[in-house]
C-alpha cells in the first residue's frame, strides 16, 4: 500500500475544501499531513500543525486554519473518504471487486 495520498483543493468554496482519498483499510484516525505554507502558522483548533509530524484523526472532517503574514486567516476543511468498492457475485465460483476510485477490478476465484 502506498503511504502517500494526494488531495484535491477546491478554493472556490468557503471554507476551502481538500479531499484526500486513501486506500480501503487505511486507519484514518492517525494520519499525518505533508503541507507547505507561506503563512506564519497552520492550526487545527488551538494545536499548531507541523508538516509531516502532527497526527490528526480524519474519521470526520478536520478544519485547518492558516494564518498569513498580515494576520488574515483562511480555513480549509479536509475530508478523507474511503474509495467506493463495488462487489458483485457472478457465480458460485467467483467474486468481482471493482475499485470505484480507478475503475480497476480484480477477480477472485
Amino acid at each position: 500500500m502506498n503511504p502517500y495520498a494526494i488531495g484535491v483543493i477546491s478554493s472556490s468554496s468557503s471554507p476551502r475544501t481538500i479531499s484526500v482519498t486513501v486506500p480501503a483499510g487505511t486507519d484514518r484516525s492517525a494520519l499525518v499531513a505533508n503541507f507547505t505554507t507561506t503563512g506564519i502558522s497552520v492550526k487545527v483548533g488551538n494545536v499548531t500543525q507541523v508538516s509531516r509530524v502532527t497526527v490528526n484523526n480524519f474519521t470526520n472532517p478536520v478544519d485547518y486554519t492558516v494564518t498569513a503574514q498580515d494576520g488574515s486567516t483562511a480555513q480549509y476543511t479536509v475530508t478523507v473518504p474511503y474509495p467506493v468498492l463495488y462487489i458483485s457475485n457472478y457465480g458460485a465460483d467467483s467474486v468481482s471487486v471493482l475499485n470505484g476510485l480507478n475503475g480497476g477490478g480484480n477477480n477472485h476465484p
